[in-house]
């Protein structure tokens, strides 16, 4: 009996490890995930980083500049190191400030000190190695991390930071259409006003979770398949500065957040040019409506544009986007 409990016991001290060893790694993926501050490092060899600049005004009717970061990790060199087969886009997105348009504001070096992130540590937070953690919420998040950048000698930080994350796939699977955060390039295209006409909002409203939330405009998220739908469809291809192929994509999501944005859309429509990461996209969510937490923070102002509905429908039917300055679509 003795021999018996010994075995026992020790066993017992092995599964406590395990679970430890468990324990310590969801709380070291926790940890990291709530690093306050993205530091994009230039000497890093494990991403690729493309740095692009676009403007509202055509878009949205006011006069505010949007600086983008595609943090590319190769499908070769994949330094996330989360088992990933895919290419992985790392896409970060300073809006401007609702009342100013300042993308960047300073900050004291010692308010960012033990707080920071790096791309890799940020991708493993959201998609570890061992996939203890899968949520979808965690692949768009709005103002958790800014990015932070140092220019002689003093720190800057990002006014508003939207962070997502991609994978592309080539070759999707025949029996499988693909989820929320994939840009599958050889999916079936369609547009989004193919969509709209195969699927009215006023009927289909229960069923797919877009009453024309594609635009971020009314509507709510309850009674649905929620994030079973979220989905980001290929609607089509574009030639790019004359010789090139862009992917472009509309995104499919919808929450129920009232006193904040609703991230889940995120760049929303957007083109994916490979080689170069996402060139171009739309910020609806961010632009359409400022909750009113925001509202009351800018002392009530509004952006300058005065978009009807009309004009807002027309940009999403006809699918436009903001283009990074040194690109032309066909």
């Amino acid at each position: 009996m003795k021999e018996i409990h010994e075995k026992i016991k020790a066993k017992g001290q092995n599964v406590n490890k395990f679970f430890l060893l468990i324990f310590l790694l969801v709380i070291g993926f926790d940890a990291i995930a709530q690093g306050k501050y993205l530091v994009i490092d230039s000497t890093d060899t494990g991403y690729a980083t493309k740095h692009y600049r676009l403007n509202t005004r055509e878009l949205y009717d006011t006069d505010f500049n949007i600086e983008t970061f595609n943090i590319i990790f190769s499908e070769k060199n994949n330094s996330s190191k989360n088992l990933n087969q895919y290419e992985r886009i790392l896409l970060v997105s300073l809006l401007p400030d609702i009342s100013t348009g300042k993308l960047w504001e300073e900050i004291d070096a010692k308010d960012i000190k033990e707080h920071t992130i790096g791309p890799a540590e940020y991708v493993r937070s959201i998609s570890p190695v061992l996939g203890f953690k899968n949520n979808v919420f965690d692949l768009k998040k709005f103002n958790q991390t800014r990015l932070v950048t140092e220019e002689k000698g003093k720190w800057w930080v990002s006014s508003n930071c939207l962070i997502e994350s991609f994978e592309i796939v080539p070759n999707g699977l025949p029996f499988f259409s693909g989820i929320y955060g994939q840009l599958i390039l050889d999916q079936n295209m369609v547009a989004i006003k193919e969509f709209v006409e195969k699927y009215p909002p006023e009927e289909y409203k229960d069923v797919l979770g877009i009453p024309l939330l594609l635009s971020g405009r009314g509507g709510r998220a309850d009674n649905l398949n929620g994030w079973r739908t979220w989905k980001e469809f290929l609607s089509k291809i574009v030639s790019v500065n004359g010789s090139g192929k862009g992917y472009q994509f509309w995104t499919c999501a919808a929450t129920n957040v009232a006193d904040n944005y609703d991230a889940s859309q995120g760049v929303g429509r957007f083109i994916y040019v490979p080689g170069e990461g996402i060139i171009g996209g739309s910020y609806d969510f961010y632009f359409l409506r400022p909750p009113s937490y925001y509202l009351a923070k800018s002392g009530n102002k509004i952006y300058s544009h005065r978009l009807t509905s009309e004009q807002w429908d027309k940009n999403i039917l006809e699918e436009k986007v903001m283009i990074a300055e040194s690109f032309t679509i066909d």
